[in-house]
């Protein structure tokens, strides 16, 4: 299991390293096989697929670390378009209320009202495509996640873990 200094430093970090340093501890440091405290003669660790070396273990904190330092400004990115979202909505309400008191009458009424029309599907436009440069980074991060999740998703040492985190400097 998880030391409660590692479980404590794992809490600061990003949600995909913290997950990876929380979720991945199953084995203890190594041992023999009668139980008794690791010795050197004695073969006690196993790197199965499902187990993570030290060197995957330092390419999965990297790779966790980069897709923490990803997740900030996407997260940042759609609270802005959101709100932006919210105030498009508020502007088309606007238009709808300014809709039934244009003067039809009046060319020069029916003009402001157009050009109000045009500055709102302007805008409209640019959060659209805001919207669709943003759906492709995220759907590029997404890829990264299901990649490290691939490739990380696994069991190691605990041991392994401070040893890899020494050498990724995390």
């Amino acid at each position: 299991m998880i030391g409660t200094s590692e479980a404590a430093d794992a809490g600061s970090l990003g949600k995909f390293l913290s997950g990876l340093i929380a979720r991945g501890v199953v084995r203890g440091t190594a041992h023999s096989m009668d139980g008794s405290a690791y010795t050197p003669n004695v073969p006690s660790k196993s790197y199965t697929p499902n187990v993570l070396t030290v060197d995957q273990l330092v390419r999965c904190l990297k790779e966790a670390s980069m897709l923490d330092e990803q997740s900030d400004p996407l997260e940042r990115k759609r609270t802005e378009l959101q709100s932006a979202g919210k105030e498009v909505d508020q502007l088309k309400d606007q238009l709808d209320i300014k809709r039934a008191a244009v003067n039809r009458a009046s060319q020069i009424s029916v003009d402001r009202f157009n050009a109000e029309i045009d500055r709102y599907n302007a805008t409209v436009n640019r959060l659209k495509s805001q919207e669709e440069h943003f759906n492709l980074l995220v759907s590029v991060h997404n890829g990264n996640v299901n990649r490290f999740n691939a490739e990380c998703a696994k069991q190691y040492y605990a041991d392994d873990m401070e040893s890899a985190r020494k050498l990724a400097g995390i």
